[in-house]
């Protein structure tokens, strides 16, 4: 349950971590007080990062890092999803079928995951 409690907040950490690095890419640039291209958005998206690279470190200590990687794909359906509802990207439908197709990858190698 700890594992998957921490993929969880892996998945979210990365999705929040790319749309306030977005939202911080697109603000005007008396905004960007860091090197001139980051803000206290972007900067906030980096410690997102963080968060889940500390996390990622935790969960790699119990699972297989092929099997880890996958579930943590999720982040690529979790952010499309995210840049639709709250940026109101366009996402068309060849986009959403590959949103499909990462699913049933994630499915697919889930469920031939063999722990022995």
């Amino acid at each position: 349950m700890k594992i998957a409690l921490g993929m969880l907040i892996i998945v979210a950490s990365t999705v929040v971590a790319n749309v306030l690095l977005k939202i911080g890419a697109v603000a005007g640039e008396s905004s960007k007080i860091f090197f001139g291209v980051l803000g206290w958005t972007g900067a906030a998206g980096l410690c997102f990062y963080a968060i889940a690279a500390l996390i990622y470190a935790w969960v790699l200590s119990f699972v297989p890092l092929h099997m880890a990687q996958v579930i943590v794909a999720a982040q690529f359906i979790g952010v499309i999803l995210a840049a639709r509802l709250f940026l109101s990207e366009s996402i068309n439908l060849a986009q959403w079928g590959g949103v499909a197709l990462i699913a049933v990858g994630i499915v697919i190698t889930g469920w031939s995951f063999d722990p022995a």
